[in-house]
């Protein structure tokens, strides 16, 4: 995991002579019964202190680490981060480094250790000096703290949070998935339908849904594996603690002749309770799920359906690739649209037609097999999709706005209008979280698939037939051996979210 403001600040840091800014030493506390304080003296200049750090593991490069948090404010003369999950004894060495954002520009120490040599109350006024782990280096003693800083002001945004302004480049969520969080997610639970028709039932049962290692893992399972092989054409779904409409089929569903129950169990989580915001800047590190007929759904969708329901009022789609390995349009092998095609974008739509705002990169197989951070900074004005730091794409409506949009060309109500140019994408969304399967927006109908055993496959159900999620059942035979593992599981590694 990288720090985030690495990547934005990477290159001034290159630039910037050693003598500008040098980042001081840390003095540490590790405190009893539990806990650990690190702090670094305040000076007119620093706009932001960071602490990534290991216990008794040396750090990988620029790991996050086990502990790991941006400080976006100083108090009572100093930049404090505290953990207090951490147990400490004497002789634990910490690894570490530090990031200060001076003045605008990125600074770092490096390769640092400091080992435990007692513990202290946290109360305790006084604080130790800084240990280092070799022994005969001299301990450093810090010098007295400096008189508080001039009192700071909230640099206003358009950015709101929760219905509420929000400062200047304010950290307004952070998830570094150490748990499965019940203060910021809740389980959407429900039997898949429109707008998306996927071929799923979303449960908050954990074997679709875990934490482990500070990784989120959202992955699918067949019905069948603990309901029985005839359920799915037989059987009756009742979903506990729908979050559905009670009594339609979010909620339970019989199969009956060729509508039958959704094949698959998979999951999705949501802030919707917990956290919503107005413009600013997303990022999430993850590792996109691989298997035929997968995808990732990383996703903002709108808090109040303002405009109307579904895609009249709107959704971001941070980052797509399909699992599929070899995908391909029709019989053009030059047309791939399997992993190695990343997509990010927006869809919204009216009257029954749906229109996908989308940017795509060709960036090989990495995005199923490896860890990336993608970005949206959304403004009033458009939308920048970023992976690992490199634009993908940027949105903007056209004059007048997304109303006018041929594809919405004779629509009868078209409600943006009674928003700004960016409408239905100038509203509060909230961060979902998930992995749908097949479904009818998207893969293509004209499409075919490699199989394990070499060859190509047509996609096995068309987008507009009733019985396609039937369809998609009766060909598991050369889907489902390409489900592997945790490679089929959407891995989460953090969720951040920034002010403007």
């Amino acid at each position: 995991m990288l720090f985030p403001a690495i990547l934005c600040f990477v290159a001034a840091i290159a630039a910037s002579s050693a003598q500008d800014y040098i980042v001081p030493d840390a003095t540490f506390q590790a405190l009893k019964p539990r806990g650990l304080r690190v702090s670094i003296p305040d000076e007119p200049g620093v706009q932001l202190f960071a602490f990534h750090g290991n216990v008794n593991k040396e750090m990988n490069g620029l790991e996050a680490g086990q502990m790991a948090r941006d400080i976006i404010k100083a108090k009572n003369g100093r930049w404090v981060f505290q953990d207090d999950r951490i147990r400490l004894k004497p002789g634990d060495v910490i690894y570490y480094w530090l990031y200060v954002q001076y003045e605008g520009l990125g600074y770092q120490k490096l390769d640092q250790t400091w080992t435990v040599r007692e513990l202290v109350d946290p109360n305790e006024g006084g604080v130790p000096s800084n240990t280092p782990a070799t022994p005969g280096t001299p301990i450093q003693t810090p010098a007295p703290p400096p008189p508080p800083p001039p009192q700071q002001t909230c640099e206003r945004t358009r950015t709101l949070v929760n219905g509420k302004p929000a400062c200047q480049g304010q950290l307004l969520f952070e998830d570094n998935f150490d748990s499965l969080d019940n203060t910021k997610w809740e389980h959407d639970i429900r039997i898949a339908g429109s707008p998306d028709y996927e071929f799923v039932a979303y449960t908050s049962d954990s074997d679709n849904c875990f934490v482990n290692n500070g990784i989120l893992h959202v992955k699918p399972k067949l019905v069948s594996e603990s309901q029985g092989e005839d359920f799915v054409t037989q059987g009756k779904l009742d979903m506990k603690g729908c979050t559905g409409i009670a009594g339609s089929t979010d909620c339970t569903k019989e199969a009956i002749g060729w509508d039958i129950i959704p094949p698959v169990f998979s999951a999705r989580l949501r802030t919707r309770q917990h956290f919503s915001f107005c413009y600013g800047q997303v990022e999430i590190r993850a590792k996109l799920p691989s298997g035929d007929w997968i995808f990732p759904e990383l996703w903002l969708e709108p808090k109040d359906n303002w405009y109307g329901r579904e895609y009249m009022s709107g959704r971001f789609q941070l980052a797509m690739a399909r699992g599929n390995r070899e995908l391909f349009m029709a019989d053009q092998r030059q047309s791939h649209i399997g992993e190695r095609r990343l997509e990010a974008g927006c869809f919204l739509g009216v009257d029954n037609k749906v229109k996908k705002e989308m940017k795509s990169w060709e960036g090989g197989f990495g995005w199923c097999n490896n860890f990336h951070i993608y970005t949206l900074t959304w403004t009033p004005d458009d939308m920048t999709f970023k992976v690992d730091g490199q634009t993908i794409g940027v949105l903007s409506p056209p004059p007048g706005g997304y109303r006018n949009l041929p594809a919405f060309s004779g629509s009868s109500d078209i409600p943006w209008g009674r928003g700004t140019k960016l409408a239905p994408f100038d509203k509060e969304f909230y961060l979902s979280l998930g992995l749908g399967v097949g479904g009818v927006q998207d893969f293509p109908d004209n499409c075919t698939t490699g199989l394990p055993q070499g060859g190509l496959h047509p996609k096995p159900w068309k987008n507009t037939d009733p019985k396609a999620m039937l369809q998609f059942w009766r060909d598991k035979d050369n889907w489902y051996p390409t489900w592997s593992g945790d490679n089929s599981a959407l891995q989460v590694d953090y969720v951040k979210v920034w002010a403007l």
